[in-house]
């Protein structure tokens, strides 16, 4: 009983110690951290004094082939550092010499037998795969050097199979990628009259058209906002821009071109609803759109409108304010959308504005060194811009019931001056200086009209001149005609 009490102290004590017993006889590294983990965190079976498995200290500056052994490493692979390295290939135009760095790799260990090896294998199957699932295009410019590394892949025999199903993956990712399936939008103009459009079905149909320009948005177009190549290389983000600002700019437009207070009211109230369908649909974007369309200086600024809409109107247009409010750079709304279940239209512009502020906070000098925290972070903000739209609105909902972008082409957009012109005049905040605003502008109205007319009055008389003028030289030549056939 004796011995037994005195093992059973011994262990515990043991147990209670600030180290393990594998740790505790580990050299240390000089930050502390022993560069031999214990054996029990080797559960793929790698060898620890393996040097192609070492993790480098600094993921800010490394060398390609470092990046590529991070990629497959037992230790540090993991999906996001995947995609990062996908992501910082794409940008500096290297996929094909990162192909070659892993195949190269993949030569040195073929011959060891350490069972790591597999696991590293396998790692590097997964990382080709993340390659052709997110980044197809380039796969296909670089597609001899992918398939020289599937092929070498075949001929071992343990490994053939992971070299078959990369094949048959890239075989139906052409397939997908290269045949035609297009979303059908309707070919009629929406319905955009103030008072009979329906607020759901345009918000509906809107959302259809805008998520079909989502789709066009590529990778690349998403790295490249932040160069001085944004002009011509971003033509698909331009055109998410332009339909959200047409979008707010339609609302303002709206609004202040309705000179009845009754009829304001109402449509201020319209498109409230429109905003909240936008959210119930998850099309952030337009939703943005709505509430920026509404606090705009022009319609922001008029009080007997907004004091006639109904209380729970107001408190709806309060909510969506909060949900998109840009306190503590956008917390709400970045939990709503961690939240939310796709399909869903992300708020492009906080996206492109959190690439910038990684790509400006974390700049490379050395071209030969890559940050690779840099891309994994920039790449969980793209790969969620992605996930946010798949599956698609087109494999869920049924198209709109017109064209949003058709109807705007011949709308007659005022500029943002007029539009505070027009909201000056129907609520005035001075209503003598409005008055007085108004006589001059129709004195000068008059006095161009008068102008005009005088110049009109001048060019008939010119007209009547010259008419005049040919016919006599007409008359004329009649008299010259018939003394010509009397001499005749």
């Amino acid at each position: 009983e004796r011995l037994k009490r005195k093992k059973k102290r011994k262990f515990s004590k043991l147990r209670g110690g600030t180290l393990s017993p594998t740790l505790s006889m580990s050299p240390l590294s000089p930050d502390g951290v022993s560069p031999h983990p214990p054996e029990r965190a080797h559960s793929f079976g790698a060898a620890p004094d393996s040097s192609a498995l070492a993790l480098p200290p600094d993921l800010s500056h490394l060398s390609l082939e470092k990046v590529i052994e991070c990629a497959t490493s037992v230790d540090s692979s993991s999906s996001s550092m995947r995609y990062a390295v996908c992501l910082l290939c794409l940008q500096k135009n290297i996929t094909k010499n990162a192909i070659e760095g892993l195949q190269e790799r993949l030569r040195v260990l073929n011959d060891s037998e350490e069972k790591s090896v597999e696991r590293i294998f396998a790692l590097a199957t997964v990382l080709a795969s993340c390659w052709i699932e997110y980044f197809f295009p380039e796969v296909s410019e670089n597609k001899d050097a992918f398939m020289t590394l599937f092929e070498d892949l075949k001929k071992t025999k343990s490994r053939e199979r992971l070299g078959n199903m990369l094949i048959s993956k890239l075989k139906m990712k052409e397939k997908l990628y290269f045949s035609p399936c297009s979303a059908a939008v309707s070919s009629s103009p929406l319905n955009l009259s103030w008072d009979s459009f329906n607020e759901k079905a345009v918000a509906h149909a809107v959302t259809m058209q805008e998520s079909e320009l989502f789709k066009k948005i590529t990778t690349k177009q998403l790295l490249l906002w932040n160069s001085k190549s944004k002009a011509t290389a971003c033509g698909d983000i331009a055109a998410v821009v332009a339909f959200t600002s047409n979008v707010a700019k339609w609302i303002t437009n709206e609004i202040v071109r309705r000179a009845k207070l009754e009829e304001r009211i109402q449509l201020l109230e319209k498109f409230i609803l429109m905003g909240d369908h936008f959210l119930s649909l998850k099309n952030y974007s337009s939703c943005m759109a709505v509430i920026g369309g509404l606090t705009n200086t022009s319609v922001h600024r008029m009080q007997k409108t907004w004091d006639g809409i109904h209380e729970d109107m107001k408190n709806l247009f309060e909510h969506m304010q909060n949900v998109f409010s840009h306190r503590a750079s956008f917390t709400t709304y970045r939990a709503l959308l961690q939240g939310t279940s796709p399909p869903c239209l992300p708020y492009l512009g906080l996206c492109l504005a959190d690439l910038t502020f990684l790509d400006d906070g974390n700049k490379e000098e050395d071209d030969s060194l890559h940050n690779l925290k840099k891309w994994e972070m920039m790449g969980r903000v793209i790969n969620q811009f992605y996930k946010c739209q798949k599956p698609s609105y087109s494999d869920i909902f049924d198209p709109g019931e017109g064209d949003f972008i058709e109807s705007l082409k011949t709308y007659e957009f005022l500029e943002e001056k007029q539009c505070h012109h027009y909201s000056t005049f129907l609520e005035p905040k001075d209503s003598e200086k409005a008055t007085q605003l108004m006589l001059t502008n129709y004195e000068q109205a008059q006095s161009k009209i008068n102008s005009l007319q005088e110049e009109l009055e001048k060019v008939k008389k010119e007209l009547e001149a010259r008419n005049k003028e040919g016919e006599e030289k007409k008359g004329d030549e009649r008299e010259e005609g018939k003394e010509k056939e009397k001499e005749t």
